[in-house]
């Protein structure tokens, strides 16, 4: 695949007037017999550095997939304590000991109305940050959290950095197909819709047909 993709052939990849071009790897499809085998393959391919996607059934479980949900929960409500911590797990990499032990602390020391966190400069900073975006589409919103907030390059730090930004190139694909689907059913679009449209729909709806993989 790899010799292939470095050959430069033309192909004809659109509509039957169109012109050739270089071939490119959404051109380049792999059959399996097995979902084991397919598996066994794309690791193949991601270590040649081949772009590649297939079908996942579990991609809200991600951890790049939900360090985007919980900004996109921030955004709704940048006081919600549940949010807050799993940012600092996710976003800032505090361990859960830490932050059960901070939340703790805060609890059995509180007088007044709890304000655990809100008033932390990486909180009032992100909070500041993404307030500009609220009032945007649920994909434009997806897409400029994942920018604003610069997740392609945490996420590198993770490991496996090929299949994590996929998985944020789906999660942007994933909200443009929910945005329309609002649309289909005149339906107004909202945060907690989109994650619950998430949790709901079909695995096979995860392959990227339209990246180039």
């Amino acid at each position: 695949v790899k010799e292939l993709l470095n050959s430069g052939m033309m192909v004809k990849s659109g509509k039957r007037d169109e012109p050739a071009t270089a071939i490119s790897p959404r051109n380049i499809a792999i059959l399996n017999r097995t979902n084991s085998s397919c598996k066994a393959i794309v690791k193949a391919l991601r270590n040649q550095g081949v772009p590649v996607s297939e079908a996942e059934d579990d991609i809200i479980q991600r951890i790049e997939v939900q360090l985007v949900l919980s900004l996109l929960q921030f955004v709704q409500n940048p006081s919600d304590k549940h949010t807050i911590a799993n940012l600092m797990r996710l976003l800032w990499h505090e361990s859960t000991q830490d932050i059960l032990q901070s939340r703790i602390d805060y609890v059995n020391a509180i007088e007044d109305k709890d304000v655990w966190m809100t008033n932390d400069s990486r909180v009032s900073t992100l909070a500041a940050v993404l307030s500009r975006l609220k009032n945007q589409s649920i994909p434009e919103l997806v897409e400029a959290i994942i920018y604003e907030c610069d997740l392609l390059t945490l996420v590198e730090q993770w490991g496996d950095p090929t299949t994590r930004r996929q998985n944020l190139s789906t999660i942007i694909r994933l909200a443009k197909d929910y945005d329309a689907m609002c649309l289909q059913l005149g339906q107004g679009s909202s945060i907690n819709g989109f994650i619950y449209y998430l949790n709901t729909f079909e695995p096979d709806r995860e392959r990227d047909n339209m990246s180039d993989t």
